[in-house]
């Protein structure tokens, strides 16, 4: 059970009669992430022989006099983090906090013996090296990350898509963050959802609310001269950021870093008509990929605009991971059936021309996203028409689950 549920358990123990909306300026959450988190709680109630609770329409919830129980087992089991997730953690902690961090900080913080966090320093030493950085001690004041701000904020991005659990981000949260800055991350994202139409799933959501906090965070304190390039400063959503009056005590190297966060972020839907000069010129690749697909394979897709429109929500933030070196939360793993990999060469072929403008190779693991999300793709639009004279079915594309 992570920290955020238990502060739903305990809000609902100690106020009984409270509200949705209550709720969700106490936390900070949206409504979303408060129903998503009852879900996951009715399912350990359930778990536990236990009724679930029940959200009324006046806001108000009702539910069994046991759910004291769930804290209790809480309490009693073990959530001790494994050791490459301590050093995680204490990686962040150092990235928020920007000034050196004692041992004694660190030991209250992950709840741990001294012996046992310079271990994990080790551990942790050996992770920043690989993004080209130093993990800097004063006997005196402690540890420090030093190196590229953009490195440090690439590690970050790593830290967190690649960290399927969100306890780092509620300890963050609650001892590392100031908690406008919670208040200030989460208001960006979901107006950014309303002012672009688009929707973000609920695990990149969280992600990326942490993301920004950290971002902004680095930003208050850290002041940056670099320069935007120019492939994230024409877009419409770094445009955007820039004229927002709570970001305005923030450079723009750090407005760049939210930017890209959420452009490389993939999104359920978007419904913004209004493109960026990249969407616009990313149109004539995604024509370019569908008719070179189409020309190899002899599949008819109707309906071919609404096609490609949909291709573009995914491939957009591809390019921007692949471009600017950040991973994606998704993972796959195909099997060696020499069809799927076929298709898999097809659209490291179509791709070239794309690889070429962004000046980046596409890595094996975004590859297969593409093949299996264009394949999905097909899928869904073959669910209303029947496909003929097809070398390769949509139905043997989207079989790589």
């Amino acid at each position: 059970m992570n920290e955020r549920i238990q502060e739903i358990i305990s809000l609902l123990l100690e106020i009984p009669d409270i509200k949705v909306t209550e709720m969700m300026d106490k936390l900070a959450l949206t409504r979303r992430q408060v129903n998503y988190a009852i879900g996951l709680i009715n399912e350990d109630l359930k778990a536990h022989g236990l009724s679930p609770i029940k959200r009324h329409n006046n806001g108000t919830f009702t539910y069994t006099d046991k759910l004291q129980e769930l804290l209790v087992v809480d309490k009693n089991s073990n959530n001790n983090f494994p050791n490459k997730n301590r050093a995680e953690l204490i990686l962040l902690y150092l990235i928020c906090n920007v000034d050196y961090v004692s041992l004694d900080d660190l030991t209250a913080i992950v709840h741990y013996s001294k012996t046992t966090i310079l271990q994990d320093l080790k551990i942790a030493e050996q992770m920043v090296n690989k993004f080209h950085l130093n993990l800097k001690y004063n006997r005196s004041r402690g540890y420090f990350l030093q190196g590229s701000e953009d490195q440090i904020l690439r590690l970050t991005t790593n830290i967190i898509l690649q960290n399927s659990d969100n306890l780092a981000g509620n300890l963050l949260e609650k001892f590392a963050i100031n908690k406008e800055i919670v208040k200030i991350s989460l208001n960006l994202i979901t107006r950014f959802e309303a002012k672009f139409q688009v929707s973000f799933s609920d695990k990149y959501f969280n992600n990326l609310k942490l993301l920004v906090q950290i971002i902004i965070s680095r930003g208050l304190v850290c002041k940056s001269g670099l320069k935007v390039d120019e492939f994230i400063a024409k877009t419409k959503e770094y445009q955007y950021l820039r004229k927002l009056t709570e970001l305005s005590n923030i450079s723009d190297f750090y407005l760049k870093w939210i930017a890209l966060e959420i452009l490389s972020s993939n999104v359920f839907d978007k419904n913004n008509s209004e493109y960026s000069p990249d969407e616009i010129e990313l149109f004539g690749f995604v024509h370019q990929i569908v008719e070179g697909f189409k020309s190899r394979t002899l599949v008819n897709i109707q309906d071919q605009s609404r096609f490609e429109k949909r291709l573009l929500n995914h491939l957009r933030p591809a390019c921007f991971r692949v471009k600017y070196r950040l991973p994606s939360i998704e993972t796959l793993n195909l099997d060696n059936d020499k069809d799927k990999q076929l298709l898999v060469d097809i659209i490291k072929d179509l791709i070239k021309p794309l690889e070429q403008w962004i000046g980046t190779k596409f890595s094996e693991d975004e590859v297969k996203l593409l093949t299996y999300y264009f394949g999905y793709l097909l899928f869904d639009n073959a669910n209303s028409q029947k496909i003929n004279n097809a070398k390769y079915s949509a139905v043997g594309v989207v079989q790589m689950e």
